[in-house]
Parts: structure tokens; sequence; C-alpha cells
């Protein structure tokens, strides 16, 4: 994989057509009924959603989004309860890191779930109303089962090729399953970085401590070279989308510009997701800067700056923890 090459032939109009889609109505509940936590229920409801875009059966992709929100719905719970003692967290972290990523090995359904529970665990606590009851808090989670259901449903039944359905025959020539070792060691770097990132970002960030740990988990790849590749993709995509948002909300100064920009934004986070790392991060990234260019010019500038710091140091302590790990352990 070539650093910064665009594959349009990935490019996914009908997946950006849905997120599309789940973004209005999302925008439009919002207006609705502005004080229940939309944003929270989005999330969730797009990690569920992502447990649904891998190839599969249909009744195999319909038990990955159970699974997920019942997982979510557990780790939620224990998120909130921990939130506010910093190392049993931390504990809880790592923990979650390493079965996380162990359940990646068990192929794409459990890649993608495994990975989507890793980021709701250490996302959830810093999305809003942590002193609300965790009884509430779970129960809007499993709200997003309405976001999902506009988002997923369509695709739960969409068919797909009989080459892309789990179980089918191995293609010939395909790469062994790696050994337990490696998958321990890749397991227990990720839950280290993790952990370390969640460290230096409640240290060094006043704002969102989880950004540090974001942009890590986005890019801890086995590979190295990959890893490498999707680290630089990414900061070229969150730099870009950070001074193009961030200005853009300066100088508009219009509180229309955010829902304006998730319905513009929000079709390239998907239908170009694959065919770069840097585009979706600047789309979604562009969206967010833009609010903080709406704040006080100091507030916003403080806030922008902090997320391009995070941006370097996570994807710096993946390529370190990746490399060390292949250093001191097995390559398969």
């Amino acid at each position: 994989m070539k650093i910064l090459k665009f594959n349009m032939k990935n490019y996914d109009p009908v997946g950006g057509r849905k997120y599309l889609a789940g973004v209005v109505v999302v925008l439009v509940l919002s207006m609705i009924f502005p004080d229940f936590p939309w944003f929270a229920t989005f999330i969730s409801g797009a990690l569920a959603w992502l447990t649904t875009t891998v190839p599969g059966r249909r009744g195999s992709r319909l038990l990955g989004v159970l699974a997920f929100l019942v997982f979510a719905a557990a780790l939620i719970g224990m998120a909130h309860l921990l939130s506010g003692t910093h190392w049993p967290w931390f504990a809880a972290l790592f923990v979650v890191a390493f079965f996380g990523t162990f359940a990646m090995i068990k192929g794409p359904r459990g890649f993608m779930t495994g990975w989507c529970l890793i980021i709701w665990f250490y996302v959830t606590p810093f999305i809003g109303a942590s002193d609300a009851p965790v009884l509430l808090l779970t129960c809007h989670l499993l709200g997003s089962g309405t976001v999902l259901g506009l988002i997923a449903l369509p695709m739960l039944w969409e068919k797909k090729p009989a080459e892309a359905v789990e179980g089918s025959a191995q293609a010939v020539g395909a790469d062994p399953p790696p050994s337990l070792g490696f998958v321990l060691q890749h397991s227990t770097a990720v839950g280290l970085v993790m952990v370390l990132g969640l460290v230096l970002g409640f240290s060094w960030l006043k704002t969102d401590p989880t950004m540090i740990i974001n942009a890590s988990m986005m890019v801890l790849f086995p590979c190295r070279k990959q890893t490498v590749t999707m680290a630089v993709d990414r900061v070229f995509g969150a730099v870009l989308g950070v001074l193009l948002g961030f200005y853009l909300g300066v100088y508009v100064h219009s509180e229309l510009l955010e829902p304006i920009l998730w319905i513009v934004m929000s079709y390239g986070v998907v239908s170009l997701m694959n065919v770069n790392a840097a585009a979706p991060v600047f789309f979604f990234t562009t969206v967010t800067a833009a609010g903080w260019g709406l704040l006080d010019y100091d507030v916003g500038n403080t806030i922008a700056n902090e997320r391009i710091l995070a941006e370097f140091v996570g994807v710096a302590l993946a390529g370190i923890g990746i490399s060390l790990r292949s250093v001191l352990g097995s390559d398969k």
C-alpha cells in the first residue's frame, strides 16, 4: 500500500447515501427533541452499523449487530462506573483493548465488532452526561436502535456476491492465520498503547483526553508498513480537515454551518472510506473543527491545536508500539 494513494475503484456511493440518510434523520430529530443526547446515540448506531458492512450471510450480520449492542450496553455501564477513577479505568481499558484486539483475529465480523467495542468503551464517558444514571445511559445506547434501523436495516438485506460470503472456500494462496503467540503480543501492544495514550491525554490535553488514543486506534495494524502508511494518510487528512473546518467556522460564523457541513461531508466519510484513509478523516474532522471555529477564537484555537498535536502523538505511539512488537516479538 502506497502512502496517499487514492484507489477510486473502492468508491462506495451506495454506502455514502445510506450514511447521509442517517445523518439527516439525526439532525432532524435533534431539532425536534433538542434535549435528547442524539450525538451519543448516533455514535452508538454508527458503530453498530459498521458491524454490518463486512461480507457475510444476513443472519450472521444481524447477529453481529446484536452482539455489539449487548456488549456495548455492558461496557457503557462499566465505563461510567470507572470514569471517575483514573487508574482502575486505565486497567479496564487495557483489558477491553486486549480482548477486543484478540477478537479481531476471528475473521471480518470479529475484527469489526472488536474494533467498534474498543472505540465505544473509551469514547462513551466523554460524549455527554457522565453524571447521568447508568441505566438511563444504557437506555440511550439501546435507543440507537432507531437510528440503526434507519441506517443499517437496508444493508442487512442487501445481497452480497457469493465469493464474499463467510464460510466460503478460502482463496488459493491466502495467508495462514497468525499464531497464538503473535495475537497475544499484538493484543498486549495495542492495550499498552491505548493506556499510555490516555495517560498522556489526561496530562497534556485540556479538552478531550481521548484524542490521542483515537488517533492511535485508527492506525494500529499488525503489519508495521501498513501502520506507517495509515498513520501518514490519517495525519494528512486530519490536519487538512482541522485547518479548513476551523477557519470556515471563524469566517463564516453561522449556526447553520455545522448542519450544512454534516450533510455535505457525511456522504464522503463512508463513500470514500476505502479509497484512502485520509478521506474519511478529512471529512469528519472538517465538520467537528467548524464547530470549534464558532466558539471564542482563543478557545477554538486551543482545541484545534490540541487536535493536531494529538494526531501526531497518537500515530507516533502506534508506530512505536508496533515497531517494538515487531522487534521483540514474532512476525506471525
